[in-house]
């Protein structure tokens, strides 16, 4: 099954999906084929169920589903059972998002230069934090007004748009800086 699970992954990575994705699906199916070699639905809901997580148990029953959809494109013979595997429903909570009085707040507690580029890009770009922490200065526009974030959640390349605020609180923090890290 491991050379399955390699053409699984490769197949997922050229259809330009994310390559965490595909380790982690490949991480769990690992764990189901070592489970059971021959595996039935049965065995799938089984697995599946002595997870406790119920947000685990879902990515498990989308790795399983994934793999599915793979094997079937492929012809192969095994896992006929693929779209019968059950997906674990999650508790969705309102995830808060900035209000322009806490923008507002941390731009006044904000006392370096550096500080008040960082709130005025986040506010103006809405980039992930991880995001913000690999820009590099050649990654920003100022002439066009966009940020190219080069490796997104989907592991693809972004631009983001930038307010003339931030990019001025940017070059501000700048100074004569022309490369390196923002």
């Amino acid at each position: 099954m491991e050379e399955y699970i390699e053409e699984f992954v490769a197949d997922w990575k050229m259809a330009g999906k994310a390559e965490r994705t595909a380790r982690m699906y490949a991480c769990h199916l690992t764990r189901f084929f070592s489970h059971c070699s021959d595996p039935t639905l049965a065995d799938a809901k089984v697995w599946i169920s002595d997870e406790a997580s119920a947000s685990t148990q879902r990515k498990m029953g989308q790795a399983l589903r994934a793999f599915g959809v793979f094997s079937q494109n492929n012809e192969y013979e095994f896992f006929q059972w693929w779209k019968l595997v059950p997906l674990t429903k999650e508790k969705t909570f309102a995830q808060e998002t900035v209000t322009e009085d806490m923008y507002i707040s941390a731009k006044t507690k904000a006392q370096s230069l550096r500080d008040k580029a960082l709130i005025e890009t986040l506010w103006s770009c809405g980039l992930r934090r991880s995001e913000i922490a690999n820009l590099l200065i050649e990654d920003v526009n100022f002439l066009d007004g966009f940020i190219v974030v080069r490796t997104a959640k989907n592991g693809k390349p972004r631009v983001a748009p930038i307010s003339p605020v931030a990019r001025r609180s940017i070059r501000k923090h700048l100074g004569s800086r022309k490369s390196g890290s923002l």
